[in-house]
């Protein structure tokens, strides 16, 4: 698996449950984390990209880890910083 195909497939599985009309949810690239087990992709919605209109910004969409492994995809939380949301992750999983 490489990391433009397990960037498309968590785009895909996001955007199944995106509803806004006229709007999709987007991977902000720059952000994205390559871990030994997988890629940590960050996302926002294109308008909100597109305008910067704090109003089409979301809220409450932690990192999204993608597991070579397996394919698996995990939606972290977003109450505590990335930083520590990742760590809290590996630590429950066993990964580094």
């Amino acid at each position: 698996m490489d990391k433009t195909k397990a960037r498309q497939i968590v785009l895909d599985e996001l955007n199944s449950t995106y509803k806004s009309p006229g709007d999709r949810l987007v991977v902000l690239d720059y952000l994205t984390i390559e871990k030994p087990y997988g890629w940590v992709f960050f996302f926002n919605s294109e308008r909100y990209l597109d305008t910067q209109n704090v109003i089409y910004a979301l809220g409450g969409n932690g990192p999204v880890v993608f597991e070579t492994a397996t394919s698996t995809i995990t939606r972290l939380g977003s109450a505590l910083p990335p930083e520590e949301e990742i760590r809290t992750f590996e630590q429950q999983r066993g990964l580094r």
